[in-house]
């Protein structure tokens, strides 16, 4: 799992705790000796700071898909200016 780094937030317990296993590895695998109370450190660090690519990805769609609803309200409204009351329907459908 790769992490992205994107500061403030919370990931649930047992996300937290797949993200941490990776990490402790990483540092492992680089031959970075910890204590345990270092390695607890950590994992508290990122746990409460960065988030996964994924997590980011899910937020990016969501941003995506309001600002397609923001655009297709703001043609919707687009249309309509410039319509009087006292327009008919007739006038509406050809806009």
């Amino acid at each position: 799992m790769c992490l992205l780094f994107i500061a403030d937030g919370a990931i649930n317990k047992s996300r937290k705790e797949e993200i941490m296993k990776n990490i402790t590895t990483i540092l492992e695998e680089a031959k970075v000796e910890l204590t345990d109370e270092q390695k607890q450190a950590i994992e508290n660090a990122v746990g409460e700071n960065y988030r996964t690519i994924a997590d980011y990805q899910k937020q990016q769609k969501k941003v995506e898909s309001t600002e397609a609803q923001l655009k297709s309200a703001q043609e919707t409204i687009e249309r309509f200016s410039g319509i009087g009351r006292r327009s008919s329907c007739y006038d509406l459908i050809q806009k």
